[in-house]
């Protein structure tokens, strides 16, 4: 009877050793998509500052353009009434300054909603986890005391 009872602890033990290493693992993907929303978001704060700030001081100045791969060339912004705008898979769409401010800001606005939503999953995950550490430690306290 005592056998069983320790079998049934040891096969519950591992159950709840691979729930907490999945929750684990579904903490550890959590984390990075919100880092990379982070990211995002900051890039497009960054964006709109530089796009107010040539509009405001760029005009008929010298300044440096980003052409990838860390190359840059200095040119001189003539007009500054539309931009390019990537939408996605090479496909661009020629819009007003105030257009793509819009654009920009609706997107930073999405990408908080989905920072919300992936918090509070990674809030509940980590709650989980924590609920499965003492029931663990109870388990192998118990197994260890039943092998002596």
């Amino acid at each position: 009877m005592e056998d069983q009872s320790v079998s049934n602890k040891y096969s519950l033990l591992q159950k709840l050793v691979t729930e907490y290493e999945y929750l684990s693992s579904v903490a550890q993907v959590l984390d990075e998509q919100l880092k990379l929303i982070q990211a995002a978001e900051l890039e497009t704060l960054t964006t709109i500052s530089s796009i107010k700030e040539l509009g405001e001081k760029g005009l008929q100045r010298e300044t440096l353009v980003s052409l990838g791969s860390g190359v840059l060339a200095k040119m001189m912004l003539q007009n500054y009434d539309h931009l390019l705008v990537l939408l996605g898979q090479n496909i661009y769409a020629k819009m007003s300054v105030s257009n793509v401010l819009k654009y920009l800001n609706d997107r930073i606005n999405l990408l908080r909603e989905r920072s919300a939503e992936l918090l509070k999953e990674y809030t509940l995950t980590l709650q989980r986890i924590q609920l499965l550490q003492p029931k663990i430690e109870r388990l192998v306290q118990e197994l260890q005391i039943a092998g002596q």
